[in-house]
This record gives C-alpha cells, structure tokens and sequence, in this order.
C-alpha cells in the first residue's frame, strides 16, 4: 500500500488562498455608514414602532456588542429611548425618542 504525506489538503488550502488573494478588493470587507445605520433604524421604528438588540444584529449582521454600541448611541443622542420596563436581556425593547426625525412629507 502506497503511504501518504497529508500534502493534498494542505494543497488544496494553498490554492484556496491563492484564489482569494487574486480576487482582491472583490471580496474587502464593507462596513455600512452610520448614515446608513441611522436610516435604516429610524426606518424600522417607523413601520414596526420598536427595535431591540436582536433586531439590530439581524439587520446590520452583527455580533451582540455591536449592537449594544449602535443602541447605545441611538440612546446617548435621544433618538431612541428605553420603552420596556426591562433593563437587560432580550426583551429591552427602544422607541422613538425626543430627537427621532420627523417624517417629511412627500414632494410632488
């Protein structure tokens, strides 16, 4: 019985690699404006009235610490307030606060 050395996974991962690199920029990460964060949010509690953590990580496809900044911030500049009587967890839920924008009439 002939006896191998493992190489071809090994190889099969350097060309993996090799293929990634070449595409380049094609594949760069793209992080999202915060004008495109606040849009999308201010959007969300137009149609649905609240947004929570779970909301947020599911839209910006995000881990639960990023979510908590981008609730965090939304809080700090008054655009969102705290409308559950929960403090922590999941069922915390935020609603349009004194700064939320208005909605601007539609233009003919």
């Amino acid at each position: 019985m002939a006896e191998t050395t493992g190489s071809r996974p090994r190889q099969r991962t350097l060309n993996a690699r090799r293929r990634l690199v070449a595409l380049g920029p094609a594949v760069a990460y793209h992080r999202q404006s915060s004008s495109e964060i606040d849009r999308k949010v201010v959007d969300h509690v137009r149609e649905y009235e609240t947004i929570n953590s779970a909301t947020i990580q599911r839209i910006f496809d995000v881990d639960v610490y990023r979510a908590r900044d981008i609730l965090r911030d939304f809080v700090g500049r008054e655009i969102l307030v705290r409308i559950s009587t929960q403090t922590r967890g999941p069922k915390v839920k935020y609603g349009p606060g004194a700064q939320f924008p208005a909605r601007q009439g539609r233009r003919r």
